[in-house]
């Protein structure tokens, strides 16, 4: 089965750093290592399907994350 990272164990964190820092002989499973750890965590790294939900919410997806989270806050 495999694991997507997230941003709320802080595991992928570790093992991203470790291989970042090129000290893989610190990450235990060596599966866990990813050419892109947050692929699947972060619309960021995923421009097409950041694009079908901002076209889906009737938003622009051009416009940056500040301005959009700013136009839906309750006033």
């Amino acid at each position: 089965m495999r694991r997507i990272p997230s941003f709320g164990s802080g595991y992928w964190e570790v093992v991203a750093t470790l291989d970042y820092a090129n000290r893989k002989d610190l990450i235990e499973d060596k599966s866990d290592i990813m050419g892109n750890y947050f692929k699947d965590a972060d619309l960021r790294e995923s421009p097409d399907l950041r694009r079908r939900i901002y076209y889906a919410l009737n938003e622009d997806p051009n416009i940056p994350y500040e301005k959009l989270a700013l136009k839906h806050v309750s006033k």
